[in-house]
């Protein structure tokens, strides 16, 4: 695929990508600090229950609202208009003649006060044009980064002296390339001496089209400068866990905890490309389930677009204009014995909103559970159809259901049939 030219802020933004997931309402950082229940703004301290989105159209350079620092190669990271998923402009970082782009960091000690115990953050993600070799690395975020000779290589991670993790994608592990990379965590913590803890996964992000990439961060407990194992991390793609670990230890003093998070890009092997970023939200004191639900009564629900067949809406309430206009289609062919039974599922929505919730697969005696997000001009299904939702059956007759809620609605939308393998 033909690399598209960035629209640099400058110049006029004519031609929206038709990838984009399409627009929200948000609760805007625009400067300061915005937040749902208690606010930070400037510098003041932050407390649990805030809610941080950066919003990207208020901000002339990425500097205004970033720590950018480490820049390398010929490419400043900047703002630019010709892809976005929200608003007119994304962030853009392209690697040119270095392995590394640069460091692009929110640090909650300038912007809330203090280091954190517990961060949620998301954001999307389009990686253009990266044609990897085989086992190529691509760290594209640091959840989080908490800067010090521990942090990243110039010394043991001792507790006191920085950690981090930098999240990304690597063509192994039977990545399906060129389309996806399959996800990574690379992180630096006091289990792991000298280099970083390298942690593949089977899910993939995927290539040249909008991705979500959520991180839950929560430090270990500690006390009399001794950390106990039960600092978490958990990672979601494009709404499903590719990645969770509850026994590590990162730190023992209060001044070491999470500093910052936010956009990186940095690469290992012969491969390049760019990076668009938009969307990135954050919340502090909350578990993913408490930040979603938050977000959501800020405005921020994610979204995507689809198509209907075989469905079924229920609904206590009797005004149509509070019903959701989203519809659910499923289809699921035969296959002779030995192929894999492949259920294919479209969300389709009428009007401009975004919808998104919760979905359970299940065929026969096997069952899945996924998010889904349909909003303007965005076709769910391609994220998700193939392996992650194919289904190994014994010979015969197999019933399968698909039953999705919606966010805020009290609908639930159902499809329903049956898949004969013989």
């Amino acid at each position: 695929m033909a690399r598209d030219t960035p629209v640099r802020n400058s110049e006029e933004a004519n031609d929206i990508d038709e990838d984009a997931l399409g627009r929200r309402s948000y609760l805007k950082l625009t400067g300061t600090t915005a937040a749902l229940g208690l606010v930070g703004a400037g510098t003041a301290s932050a407390a649990s229950g805030d809610v941080i989105s950066i919003d990207y159209d208020q901000y002339s350079r990425p500097s205004d609202v970033y720590n950018v620092n480490d820049i390398r190669g010929n490419h400043t990271p900047e703002f630019v208009t010709n892809r976005a998923t929200t608003g007119t402009r994304s962030l853009y970082k392209e690697f040119t003649n270095s392995q590394k782009t640069a460091n692009v960091e929110y640090r909650f000690p300038e912007h809330v006060g203090d280091y954190q115990d517990e961060v949620y953050t998301r954001f999307k993600i389009y990686p253009e044009n990266f044609n990897l070799g085989t086992y190529d690395t691509v760290r594209i975020f640091w959840a989080p980064l908490t800067n010090g000779t521990g942090s990243s290589g110039g010394g043991d991670t001792d507790g006191t002296n920085g950690w981090s993790n930098a999240i990304g994608f690597a063509h192994r592990n039977n990545s399906p390339a060129p389309d996806g990379y399959n996800f990574f965590s690379y992180s630096y913590h006091m289990d792991n001496s000298g280099s970083g803890d390298f942690e593949m996964t089977n899910v993939p992000v995927w290539m040249d089209e909008w991705n979500e990439i959520e991180c839950y961060i929560r430090v270990n407990s500690y006390s009399g400068g001794s950390a106990n194992a039960d600092g978490v991390m958990r990672y979601w793609v494009n709404g499903e866990l590719a990645y969770e670990r509850t026994n590590f230890r990162f730190t023992t003093t209060d001044d070491n905890r999470i500093e910052g998070v936010g956009p990186l890009g940095y690469i290992v092997g012969s491969g390049a490309g760019g990076l668009y970023y938009d969307e990135h939200d954050i919340c502090l004191g909350m578990n993913r389930d408490e930040a979603r639900a938050a977000l959501q009564n800020a405005g921020n629900s994610t979204g995507g677009t689809g198509d209907t067949t075989e469905e079924e809406n229920t609904n206590d309430g009797t005004d149509d204009a509070t019903d959701p206009d989203v519809d659910l289609a499923v289809s699921m062919a035969d296959v002779p014995a030995g192929d894999p039974a492949e259920a294919e599922i479209t969300f389709s929505s009428g009007d401009d909103e975004i919808y998104e919730g919760t979905m359970t697969i299940t065929v026969g005696d096997q069952t899945l559970e996924r998010s889904w997000f349909v909003g303007a001009e965005h076709i769910y299904s391609p994220e998700y159809k193939g392996s992650d939702f194919q289904f190994d059956l014994a010979e015969g007759s197999h019933e399968w259901e698909v039953v999705a809620d919606v966010d805020g609605y009290d609908t639930i939308l159902t499809a329903a049939g049956t898949v004969v393998v013989d």
